[in-house]
């Protein structure tokens, strides 16, 4: 029996206009298969460790997703955005405490416009791996960033009564800065120092490096330095940061105040180590704002308290008084 005419050229036009899409599916699917082939699934989902196994896994991952989102088959855009999501949602299926691939999810819904789609990535992620403060952050600069202030501040709340830490008031008070004033940023401040295992120094040198930088009150910050300094004193860095502090604000006077007080009874809380490196801070001081005469003293006290260690001498010791950061006198 022969065939209609018009039927045969119209599954003639139907055969060509597919198969286009049919090579471009067949291509995609070799190539999906090749890195498909890579991923291992887990038998129980654990968190990312670092080790080879998981780097290879995370790689692989990272491929397909990224494989996916360049559009192999040249979709419709809404077809597209479900291919992608699909993909996400498999990967975290299997890895659902692995928090970059979260973040990256929550990043590709903001990308293509799904604002709420991409809170609610962030909120899913912490039920997963609520103690991820990465994404805690993330979730609440997102919220900071479209005004949504309260929630944002909900965030940092929550962190602050359940994972306090340095981290979580030094960022908790710069946040307070940003949306809510001054006061609201010390009120911050005032709780961090009531929670003593989550306060640490760096806490006291963020809170006084803002009044400087940021309040533009150098008297408020050296207050909150003396303040740490009683019970950091023992920790080298947050010395040298109030020395910092103090040569910024070309106070001489009082930075040679705050080496003596700290270098008194061989450092105090400081042990021998840390003591040399503010000797050896005390005497980069003492080169660039002091007399020949102060500088040969300091030089000399250095040198009694640590025999053991053999500072230059001769040319080489000139030539450390008189370099200029990368510049040598030789």
């Amino acid at each position: 029996k022969s065939l209609d005419p018009n039927n045969v050229a119209q599954a003639d036009l139907l055969v060509r206009s597919f198969e286009p899409k049919h090579k471009a599916a067949r291509a995609a699917y070799k190539d999906r298969n090749k890195i498909r082939n890579l991923i291992q699934l887990p038998v129980f989902p654990g968190p990312y460790t670092g080790d080879p196994k998981d780097k290879a896994q995370a790689k692989a991952w990272s491929e397909l997703l990224q494989y996916e989102r360049c559009n192999p088959q040249k979709l419709p855009a809404e077809d597209l955005r479900k291919r992608v999501h699909y993909t996400y949602m498999l990967c975290l299926s299997y890895l659902p405490q692995y928090p970059d691939f979260w973040h990256q999810a929550a990043l590709w819904h903001g990308e293509i416009g799904d604002l709420k789609g991409e809170i609610k990535v962030y909120e899913r992620a912490l039920k997963m791996v609520p103690d991820c403060l990465m994404l805690h952050l993330a979730l609440a600069e997102k919220q900071e960033q479209r005004g949504n202030i309260a929630e944002a501040k909900a965030v940092y709340e929550n962190l602050a009564e359940k994972y306090a830490g340095p981290m979580v008031w030094i960022h908790y008070m710069r946040f307070a800065r940003r949306t809510d004033g001054i006061g609201a940023s010390r009120g911050v401040f005032k709780r961090a120092r009531r929670s003593p295992n989550a306060c640490t120094w760096h806490v006291f040198a963020d809170a006084a490096l803002r009044e400087y930088r940021v309040n533009k009150d150098a008297a408020v910050a050296r207050n909150v330095f003396d303040m740490g300094l009683k019970h950091y004193g023992n920790e080298v860095q947050y010395v040298l940061a109030y020395v910092d502090f103090l040569v910024l604000l070309n106070d001489d006077n009082n930075t040679r105040v705050l080496f003596e007080k700290v270098l008194a009874d061989d450092g105090a809380g400081l042990d021998r180590n840390q003591s040399l490196q503010v000797w050896d801070r005390l005497v980069e001081f003492e080169y660039s704002r002091g007399d020949l005469t102060t500088i040969q003293k300091v030089e000399q006290r250095r040198a009694l308290l640590y025999p053991e260690v053999r500072p230059p001498s001769g040319l080489a010791q000139l030539a450390c008084r008189y370099r200029f950061m990368d510049l040598w006198p030789c």
